[in-house]
């Protein structure tokens, strides 16, 4: 407190013969500054409780802080896991996506080819008939000779 007096007595430069009438004029100035400053009671004495309380409470506040840095740590890097493993995740829903397509394609193909070749076998078969051919005998021979075991001592000529 004395030091703030001095500043401020000090604050400005005045000459000797007119620094006893300043002191004069700012007596009842500085009176109140000291009655405010004694009554306040700035440094009166803490408890001891009281600043073991406030040493533990600045303990646990010191813990809960690096606790919650571990927690933020591992959700940062759970985030950056789950990231990743989102792209993977885009990529293989794209290749499956392109692999569906491609044999979407495919099907569509053989069922093309397929009618396209039953059209194929229906239009031989009218011909068959217009010759005078039966087709369906023509079909049961060919299955049955399919079907007989070949005798191992033919000898073709």
């Amino acid at each position: 407190m004395l030091a703030l007096i001095s500043e401020h007595l000090s604050s400005e430069p005045v000459s000797h013969s007119k620094m006893g009438n300043r002191l004069v004029l700012r007596f009842p100035y500085l009176l109140g500054v000291v009655v405010l400053f004694s009554q306040v009671g700035g440094c009166a004495e803490i408890p001891t409780q009281r600043v073991a309380d406030c040493h533990k409470l600045a303990q646990s506040l010191q813990a809960d802080n690096s606790r919650l840095k571990d927690v933020a740590l591992k959700l940062r890097t759970e985030n950056q896991d789950l990231t990743q493993r989102s792209i993977d995740d885009g990529k293989k829903i794209k290749t499956l996506a392109d692999n569906n397509d491609r044999l979407s394609r495919s099907v569509v193909a053989y069922q093309t080819e397929r009618e396209r070749m039953a059209a194929q076998v229906q239009a031989i078969t009218r011909e068959a008939r217009t010759v005078g051919l039966d087709p369906d005998d023509s079909i049961r021979k060919a299955e049955s000779d399919q079907d007989r075991p070949r005798s191992a001592s033919r000898v073709n000529p």
